[in-house]
């Protein structure tokens, strides 16, 4: 049937150059810009590895600096033993760009003590990552593993990241973004728009002085830490955290943590549901642990502050392995993490709201018979305070 003139079929052909492979519709044939497809199977030799594959053609779609990075559908792409940081592959100045994952696995097997970056992506506007898998088999801590994908600034910054279909398990970070912070572009806005989950990893999403504007929907199973951010604004997020206190690993103290150190930390809206068998609990002797933390740290007599931040808390379908943690506990410390005192002012329009009923208790720092600009929205019946400092030390 021939189409009608309103959708003109586009006919195309197909060049094979270097490994890249181009497909040209016929607006490029007619001196428009192309639309490049770099296929990783197009650097598939007999004899090469895994990893020269993802470099080759990871290297020819960052010359292309646009299109389609697509890779080989459902393959298993085995890096190996990762003896060395940071960057494994390190990935500059894309725009308008897509990184098919096409159903792959990437796997690899971190040495002790060593923190990497897998895709580590900076300079980039307009990005988007789909149906891309992860897995680290080495042994992972808070200095060590893979960081699955990174965001950092670079020269020009970063915007418009759109996440779909991303999974990750064992990872140090499934999504961390970092950088400097003062006089220096941003990461800013990120998507998770579906399917995206870090399962048995330390953190889901880490963000360090870097990641304003970070939106949609993450999903966390048994990660040491769900959500843990500094130095960043304009999040809107919903998390879904489940929990098992039967695994063996070490404790968790707060599923959520939000902090500030040099810089503010501003207009977060965070939406939590915890669901399974809790085993948060605190480092330190009488810690109770908390679902979600706000600390402030540094040793300066003044310091920025945590605010206009928003947060609901859904434990309906949580149980506890245990003592109760606090739905949300305010911490104070010093640059070494010790408690120390500080005037109230640190927090700033707090809004915690509960969405069904429970016994709840509020952590304040010593001293704070109540917290100023720190609005508890729950059954007053149910809700108790309790004072006592939290410095996340391990015990002595």
């Amino acid at each position: 049937m021939t189409p009608p003139p309103s959708s003109p079929r586009i006919s195309r052909r197909t060049i094979l150059a270097g490994g890249m492979v181009v497909l040209i519709g016929t607006s490029a044939l007619h001196g428009q810009p192309q639309t490049e497809l770099i296929d990783a199977a197009a650097f598939r030799r007999a004899g090469r590895s895994d990893l020269e594959v993802l470099r080759l053609a990871v290297d020819a779609w960052q010359k292309a600096r646009t299109g389609t990075l697509r890779l080989e559908a459902n393959r298993k792409y085995d890096l190996g033993r990762i003896t060395a940081g940071p960057d494994l592959f390190a990935i500059s100045g894309l725009e308008d760009a897509i990184l098919d994952g096409n159903g792959a696995l990437v796997l690899a097997n971190s040495a002790p003590d060593t923190a990497w970056n897998c895709f580590s992506f900076s300079n980039v506007t307009g990005l988007a990552i789909r149906n891309l898998r992860f897995r680290d088999v080495g042994t992972v801590d808070a200095r060590s593993g893979m960081k699955a994908l990174v965001f950092q600034p670079g020269t020009v910054g970063i915007s418009a990241v759109r996440l779909r279909d991303i999974t990750a398990q064992g990872v140090l970070a499934m999504v961390q973004t970092q950088g400097p912070y003062l006089h220096t572009p941003r990461v800013a806005d990120i998507a998770f728009e579906s399917g995206c989950m870090a399962a048995n990893s330390y953190y889901a999403l880490c963000c360090q002085n870097q990641g304003d504007h970070i939106s949609g929907v993450l999903t966390t199973v048994n990660c040491r830490r769900s959500y843990l951010v500094y130095g960043v604004s304009g999040h809107d997020l919903q998390l879904f955290v489940t929990d098992s206190a039967s695994r063996d690993r070490a404790p968790s103290r707060s599923a959520v943590l939000i902090k500030a150190y040099d810089v503010p930390t501003r207009d977060l809206r965070i939406r939590t549901r915890f669901i399974g068998v809790s085993s948060l609990r605190g480092k330190a002797v009488g810690d109770p642990g908390a679902s979600v933390m706000l600390e402030v740290q540094g040793s300066s007599a003044t310091q920025a502050p945590v605010s206009n931040v928003s947060i609901e808390i859904d434990d309906s379908g949580l149980r506890f392995d245990g003592p109760a943690p606090a739905a949300v506990a305010l911490s104070t410390v010093d640059a070494g993490g010790r408690a120390v005192p500080r005037p109230q002012g640190v927090f700033e329009n707090i809004v915690v709201a509960t969405v069904n009923d429970r016994e709840r208790m509020i952590v304040l720092p010593p001293g704070w018979p109540r917290a100023a600009g720190l609005d508890v929205r729950a059954d007053p019946a149910r809700l108790s305070f309790r004072s006592q400092a939290m410095d996340g030390l391990p015990q002595r």
